[in-house]
Order: structure tokens, then C-alpha cells, then sequence
């Protein structure tokens, strides 16, 4: 008796915890949509003087941020950073690409920010990665 009621506490517990998992993962597509207006819009055109632009952009990363704190205040994480180290458990390799100077391994490049509820991964990152480069092409430089 006494197990099945850890059980059911256990559950409980989850369910807390975890209940907007499916929630929070059909909004990653609209914090990735916010990043990518906000990355398509060239500095220069900002402060080239476009006042209906420039408030388009302050509008949109609002909201952004708006939903950056949301997620936040749900324990839901943005991770993956361009020179952090990759790990198979939380990030994705879409590549590799050989680029001198650079340790074997190393997040090269970003594709998707992976998203962490609590101490699961809601979605892995999707990342280039380094890797060592070739004898060949060490020849050629």
C-alpha cells in the first residue's frame, strides 16, 4: 500500500513538473520565428532611420523578451552557445565542418537553440560542430 501511494505521489509530482511539456514545445516555433525577424533586419537599417522599422523591431523583440520571461518563470531554459562544448545528450549535430584553430567538438554553429523544462530536454539543439582537421587540408594551407 505504502508503494503504491510513493507511486501515485511520484505522479503527482510529474505531472506538476511536467504538465506543459506539450504546451511549451508548440511555442518553441514562435520564439525561433521572433529570433529569425529580429536576425533578418541589418543594423544599418535600423539606424539608417526608418522610424516604422525600427519600431517593427523594438515591437517584436518586446515581445520576444516577453516570452523569453515566460518561459522563465515556467522553468523552461534556452541553452546552446556557439563555442560550448558538444554533448550528445542535449544537442543535435546537423554538421561538421574543419575550421583551423578550433579544438574538436566545439558548437560552431546554431541552427535552433535547444529548450530544457526543468531537468528534461524539450528539444535538443540543433548545432554544427568542429572537428579535427585532416591532414589534406592542413597541406593545402
Amino acid at each position: 500500500m505504502e508503494n503504491t501511494r510513493m507511486i501515485a505521489k511520484r505522479d503527482v509530482a510529474n505531472a506538476n513538473q511536467y504538465g506543459i511539456q506539450k504546451f511549451a514545445k508548440s511555442l518553441l516555433e514562435v520564439a525561433d520565428n521572433l529570433s529569425r525577424a529580429l536576425g533578418a533586419i541589418p543594423a544599418e537599417k535600423l539606424e539608417g532611420g526608418d522610424k516604422y522599422l525600427k519600431e517593427l523591431y523594438i515591437g517584436v523583440e518586446m515581445t520576444r523578451k516577453e516570452l523569453m520571461r515566460v518561459f522563465q518563470s515556467n522553468e523552461i531554459k534556452e541553452f546552446a552557445e556557439e563555442g560550448d562544448e558538444f554533448d550528445p545528450n542535449v544537442h543535435q549535430a546537423l554538421f561538421e565542418s574543419e575550421i583551423p584553430g578550433t579544438k574538436e567538438g566545439i558548437i560552431v554553429s546554431i541552427t535552433k537553440k535547444g529548450y530544457m523544462i526543468n531537468d528534461r530536454v524539450l528539444r535538443a539543439a540543433e548545432v554544427g560542430v568542429s572537428k579535427a582537421v585532416s591532414e589534406e587540408s592542413e597541406d593545402k594551407s
